[in-house]
Order: C-alpha cells, then structure tokens, then sequence
C-alpha cells in the first residue's frame, strides 16, 4: 500500500527536478 504511494512522490520528485513538473500540471 505504502510502495505506489513512495514510487508516485519519487516520480514527481524526478519531474520536479527535471523541470518537467509544469507540463505535468498542464496536462
């Protein structure tokens, strides 16, 4: 239960890091 939810914020972390997290949020 608690593994999706750490491969999620690590997902958006990698996003957020990469600068991608705008274009995430647009789509």
């Amino acid at each position: 239960i608690i593994v999706p939810l750490v491969f999620i914020l690590l997902g958006l972390y990698i996003m957020y890091e990469n600068g991608t997290i705008e274009t995430f949020l647009i789509v």
